[in-house]
């Protein structure tokens, strides 16, 4: 089974193995494992979208089992126990949070609290309504921009279920939704008399990413989709 299918994180192999010419060590088993910590994380909320990317490349870029290693520096330890012990220099869980044998939990955790369900609402009439920086996500945002402008940033966002779904109405206004690199986008909705742009990302989404569904009403006004990583902010 795929770790990525399950979430399930099992042992990441001792690091210090080292490939080059001629070397027959497999690396694949360490990057599923990494892959799957780092989505634990990312339902935890301890990564944002755009940190949760940057990590990923640098599991499979690595080289290395301690490249691969470094992706999960500086992680705090899960807030529930992962499926087998981490290796030396990986977050620790508490003592109190192993489980043994058959009473392991397993698949991806999911807060499933009311703060991480609830749908978050967005007014922009006659006006500008902007959702940046640091946030929460649920699991959907709905969005109202009659004669004014909204912008949706979720590079900083947390998001804590596999999918987010963007709703709304554009009415003589403009919606203007910002995604890192790497992030798994679908569009779709009705446009009568405007306009929808999809920036669209030259490579796959990045494993594990959330699916980000954007399904808006669009009327005489626009909707655009815009990939942009912090770094591009700051040249700008």
């Amino acid at each position: 089974m795929n770790p990525m299918d399950s979430g399930a994180y099992q042992q990441m192999p001792e690091p210090g193995r080292s490939t080059g010419p001629g070397s027959t060590v497999d690396l694949q088993p360490r990057r599923d494992e990494a892959l799957a910590y780092l989505r634990r994380h990312i339902h935890d909320g301890d990564l944002t979208l755009e940190e949760y990317g940057v990590r990923v490349e640098r599991v499979l870029v690595g080289a290395t089992a301690q490249e691969i290693l470094s992706a999960v520096d500086g992680l705090p330890a899960l807030s529930d126990p992962v499926m087998m012990p981490l290796p030396a220099g990986a977050p620790q869980p508490s003592a109190q949070a192993h489980w043994q044998g058959a009473d392991r939990p397993t698949g991806v955790k999911v807060d499933q609290s009311w703060d991480a369900a609830r749908s978050r609402n967005m007014f922009s009439i006659f006006g500008e309504a902007k959702l940046r920086g640091k946030w929460r996500a649920g699991r959907s945002v709905s969005v109202l921009a009659l004669f004014g402008g909204a912008t949706i940033d979720l590079r900083d966002a947390t998001l804590t279920a596999d999918e987010l779904v963007i709703t709304g109405l554009v009415m003589f206004g403009s919606l203007q939704i910002i995604v890192p690199p790497g992030s798994d986008v679908e569009v779709e909705g009705l446009v009568l008399f405007g306009s929808r742009s999809h920036d669209a990302d030259d490579d796959e989404p990045l494993p594990g990413m959330p699916v980000i569904r954007i399904a808006t009403t669009v009327a005489f006004g626009d909707i655009s989709v815009k990939v942009r990583s912090s770094t591009d902010d700051k040249r700008r």
